[in-house]
């Protein structure tokens, strides 16, 4: 298990707790027999607010906890490549939607665009790193020179600001990605 998930379920499991003893209290409860309903009342209102606090803190929340160490990416980076097919710079943007458990990846050139099958964060001797593996679809009038096909990339996450790396496809081409922050 990753340790975003193992701090998600803590987070919840906390507010769960949370809210089961604070409405025991507030209700006077003395744990009796005949108090067995008003538990299990309590329980599973204090397991939806649970879920329901899990739901938002995947989504938005974490990005504002201080003691999650999850990279926050941007939403947005510009920047360029370099393919070892023609030693040719090409720019390109990088579109970012990110949660505590996920992240999608969508790249735009001039002449293609492509987007993640499958991406992770994880650690490579103590520096962050996105991972992923996509499909690209070259435009109609550069697909004779560049047919649809698969390739991973490997973009160290310098800052929330710069993330740079290389990538590599089935065509056998490789290069070079470098892409900062767009500014809003």
């Amino acid at each position: 298990m990753k340790s975003e998930e193992k701090g998600l379920i803590k987070y919840s499991v906390t507010i769960g707790i949370i809210v089961f003893v604070v409405l025991c209290v507030t209700h006077n409860l003395n744990i009796r027999l005949n108090t067995l309903k008003s538990i299990t009342d309590y329980a599973g209102d204090s397991i939806s607010i649970s879920v329901i606090f899990a739901f938002f803190y995947e989504k938005y929340i974490w990005r504002w906890n201080p003691l999650e160490k999850h990279p926050r990416l941007a939403k947005k980076y510009s920047g360029y490549l370099i393919s070892t097919f023609d030693d040719k710079k090409r720019i390109l943007e990088l579109d970012l939607k990110q949660t505590l458990m996920t992240c999608k990846v969508h790249q735009k050139t001039e002449e293609s665009d492509s987007d993640a099958i499958s991406t992770n964060i994880i650690d490579i001797n103590g520096r962050n790193a996105l991972v992923y593996t996509y499909l690209n679809v070259p435009s109609l009038n550069v697909r004779e020179k560049s047919p649809i096909h698969y390739g991973s990339a490997i973009l160290f996450i310098n800052s929330q600001k710069t993330l740079n790396g290389g990538y590599f496809t089935d065509r056998k081409t490789t290069g070079h990605i470098t892409a900062e922050q767009k500014i809003k």
